[in-house]
Parts: structure tokens; C-alpha cells; sequence
């Protein structure tokens, strides 16, 4: 998939991300499971070069539509069904090599989707709202005195 034309660097992008997943009470949910489980998923990606790198180039993949949806609304770039694959390839191994908390609490979420088959085909936007954090942009009028 190629770049995104958006100008954001990826840090920013992801805070810009978790700032409006921050708005919702699911978003925060998901938010609170990355806190939970990044220094396990973390060790385990160190722990393994080829799951550090598929989780990165993954993650590539996936950041021309964070950055829609961080700056835009996320309506202009669609989740394939290879990027639903890799998710799931990752989750797989992150499931198979570490606690059984992680693995619950993957194949949880992913049991909710469907293993994630609901996303493939559907913008980043309408992902957003199928996670229950839609981007809700208010634009106020610019006045002058």
C-alpha cells in the first residue's frame, strides 16, 4: 500500500490516533488494553526478530489510514483483506507465544469481528465506528469583529 499523501510523521499520527480514541469510553478501552499489554507484547516482538518486523511492516501498512484518520475522517482508504490477514498472522503468534491473558483478551476482541473479517473492505472510518470510536469532527464558523 502505498504512503499516504498526509504530512504527519508516525509518532504523531499515533498520538494524534490515541487522542481521539481518548474521546470515547471504547476508545478508552482499547487504549487501557495497549497500556496493559504492551510490555508483554513488546518483549515477546524482541524476544522474536520475524514478529518484530511482520508487527512493523504491518503497522506501515496500516498508518496511511491512521493518518486519514487522524487529520481527515478516515473515508478515503480501505482496510484489504491481506491487511486483515497480516493482523490476524501477528495476533496469532503474539496468541501462541505468550500469556494466557493476552491470548484471551486477542481472541476476544477478534472474536467480535468476527476474526476480524468484519474490517476487510470497510473504510478506516466506518472501522472506527464498527470499534465505537467515530471521528466526530465539529467545525466551528470563523467570525470576525
Amino acid at each position: 500500500m502505498p504512503r499516504s499523501t498526509y504530512r504527519t510523521d508516525d509518532l504523531t499520527t499515533l498520538r494524534a490516533l490515541r487522542d481521539l480514541f481518548a474521546l470515547s469510553t471504547a476508545g478508552r478501552r482499547y487504549i487501557n488494553l495497549y497500556y496493559q499489554y504492551a510490555p508483554e507484547t513488546g518483549r515477546l516482538a524482541i524476544a522474536n526478530p520475524s514478529l518484530l518486523w511482520d508487527s512493523y511492516r504491518t503497522l506501515q501498512n496500516f498508518l496511511p489510514g491512521f493518518q486519514s484518520l487522524a487529520v481527515s475522517d478516515g473515508s478515503d482508504i480501505v482496510i484489504t483483506q491481506q491487511m486483515v490477514d497480516q493482523v490476524n498472522d501477528i495476533a496469532d503468534r503474539l496468541v501462541a507465544a505468550g500469556s494466557s491473558a493476552l491470548g484471551s483478551a486477542i481472541n476476544a476482541e477478534r472474536a467480535k469481528y468476527n476474526h476480524l473479517q468484519d474490517f476487510a473492505g470497510k473504510t478506516f472510518k466506518q472501522a472506527s465506528d464498527l470499534l465505537g470510536v467515530s471521528v466526530q469532527r465539529v467545525y466551528l464558523p470563523l467570525t470576525r469583529r
